[in-house]
């Protein structure tokens, strides 16, 4: 089993696949389901160390209603890695840009974990984009801190050498690589066979990717400055929002906290909450049929 060739979408969105460069050179690989479509679309975003194929359980039910388009975020998956500094800021004007190119003045912005903060980024800084917004095990407006290392200082100082260990043992072992999934999942066993083989693969494709291991640890790095700039701006923000939103969590959510989901639904006037018991950080792909229910 080889984890250095190019990574291919999951064959719900292969069909779909396809790539633009933007003014700037950064070429973002993405699916869409209808390009001929002039109406709003649904962007599905996803979160950090992953790619648009964790939408491959629901991309296909949802391109029956509205178009999709689900992208790799720069430095991730199919798209440009190159060496910049990554973070929710660029993320978001990366994708405000994407979305120029691809002439969608404004959509419906789903998002999970790191994905839901560059939506919600969006949603503060460019509201007239956003048709409505949907917030997946994530949210600018943290109550309670995901868990992390501990020693933040210190782990700046030393954080690529300390990466760059941390991958090389993950790189000698595919099956500890996949071992880091657990936490992600409210039962990682419980997937079906083929979920877990995809699952395997994908993971240990990523822990051989040195653009997006720095792309990670670039976006890691960059965490702390923005919510020490921002964080005024944003609980001033977040209460003001006038689209409609809902915010979804996973019942056994144990990397964003799930006291997170509630407190942020109560921040604004009338957005929704809904939570998917028995589903862990990514609901979308653990409990699809719960998750496209959830979106009503």
């Amino acid at each position: 089993m080889t984890f250095t060739q190019p990574m291919r979408f999951a064959p719900q969105l292969a069909e779909h696949a396809g790539a633009i460069t933007l003014s700037d050179a950064t070429r973002i690989a993405y699916a869409d389901s209808a390009p001929s479509s002039r109406s709003d679309p649904i962007v599905l975003v996803h979160g950090l160390q992953d790619e648009a194929d964790t939408w491959r359980h629901v991309f296909q039910p949802l391109a029956r209603q509205r178009r999709v388009l689900a992208p790799d975020l720069p430095g991730f998956g199919r798209s440009d890695k190159r060496a910049r500094r990554y973070g929710i800021e660029y993320f978001a004007n990366a994708m405000l840009r994407w979305l120029d190119a691809l002439d969608v003045p404004r959509a419906s912005f789903v998002g999970n974990s790191m994905g839901a903060m560059i939506c919600e980024q969006i949603a503060l800084t460019h509201p007239g984009r956003v048709r409505d917004l949907t917030l997946v095990d994530g949210t600018l407006a943290i109550t309670r801190q995901p868990a992390g290392p501990r020693g933040a200082l210190l782990r700046r100082l030393f954080a690529g050498w300390l990466d760059k260990r941390y991958f090389a043992k993950l790189r000698q072992s595919p099956q500890s690589a996949n071992d880091t999934l657990g936490a992600y999942y409210g039962h990682l066993d419980a997937l079906p066979q083929e979920d877990r083989d995809f699952l395997f693969q994908r993971v240990n494709e990523r822990v051989w990717d040195e653009g997006q291991r720095l792309a990670a640890l670039s976006v890691q790095l960059s965490f702390v400055p923005f919510f020490v700039r921002n964080m005024g701006a944003i609980k001033r923000g977040v209460p003001l929002l006038g689209m409609p939103t809902t915010v979804i969590w996973g019942g056994k959510d144990v990397v964003f906290p799930l006291e997170n989901g509630p407190a942020r639904a109560a921040m604004q006037v009338g957005a929704r909450y809904v939570e998917i018991a028995d589903a862990g950080h990514l609901p979308h792909q653990e409990r699809p049929h719960a998750f496209l229910e959830a979106l009503g």
